[in-house]
């Protein structure tokens, strides 16, 4: 997956340079005009009541056509309303990825807060994703510079947005620090990896896992091992009962 990243990563950056003023500033102004963020951070902090929470990703399954729009809406609602603290959407540069016309919908119907999972480089792609209503954005801290990190952390705070980091290694979690995270996102395949990687934060910085969450067992043993959130998509499309998986 790691080169998969570096390839999708070197394309955005290529389009980011050829996107014309006169784009960026209407975007600025769709910026403006847009609803103003929901709190993202707090809606993701565990309580006693609470001491894990779940983001439902909204996305197709690899390879299959794109859920209709009606259905994406349905989804979305029915995984709000089941308990879900927060709703993510991921791009098209990311397989099962929806895009910006997802997120437009979820933040249409109502739903909330939203995340927009991207393979981010520039701050346009912020822009955009602030502009169709997201609430919190992920930045990956090992395709981009420090310079770059710091600038796009910056630029997503000053927007309203959450910069959630989504960390592979104990050195982009040292960088998350730097940064000042509060949202971090433990992208592992394995339950032994991310207690390790989850101990050198703060604990006001929630932790967050993604992969490998597939059923409500998933869920509490991702409790246990410090995760104080889960990201689930795929099982989600696959289980008969989507709400039941969410739902606190």
């Amino acid at each position: 997956m790691a080169w998969f990243i570096d390839e999708v990563a070197q394309r955005v950056r290529a389009a980011a340079r050829q996107v014309p003023d006169q784009e960026r500033d209407a975007l600025r102004r769709a910026v403006q005009a847009a609803p103003a963020p929901r709190e993202f951070y707090r809606a993701l902090t565990p309580s006693p009541q609470r001491p894990i929470g779940v983001i439902g990703e909204i996305r197709s399954l690899d390879g299959n056509p794109a859920p209709a729009p009606e259905y994406i809406e349905a989804f979305t609602e029915a995984l709000s309303g089941g308990g879900a603290a927060a709703i993510s959407v991921t791009a098209p540069v990311i397989p099962g990825g929806l895009g910006l016309p997802a997120l437009r919908r979820a933040r249409a119907i109502g739903v909330g807060p939203l995340l927009y999972r991207d393979v981010t480089v520039s701050a346009v792609q912020l822009l955009r994703a602030r502009a169709a209503g997201a609430d919190a954005v992920s930045l990956t801290p090992r395709i981009l510079s420090d310079v770059e990190l710091e600038a796009l952390v910056e630029r997503a705070r000053s927007l309203g947005m959450e910069p959630c980091l989504e960390v592979e290694s104990e050195s982009d979690i040292t960088r998350a620090i730097g940064c000042a995270a509060r949202v971090v996102v433990a992208d592992s395949r394995s339950v032994t990896d991310y207690p390790q990687l989850f101990e050198q934060l703060p604990y006001t910085c929630v932790r967050v896992v993604r992969r490998g969450v597939r059923s409500p067992r998933d869920v509490f043993t991702a409790a246990r091992h410090g995760a104080g959130c889960v990201i689930v998509g795929r099982a989600l499309l696959e289980t008969d009962d989507p709400v039941g998986l969410v739902a606190p």
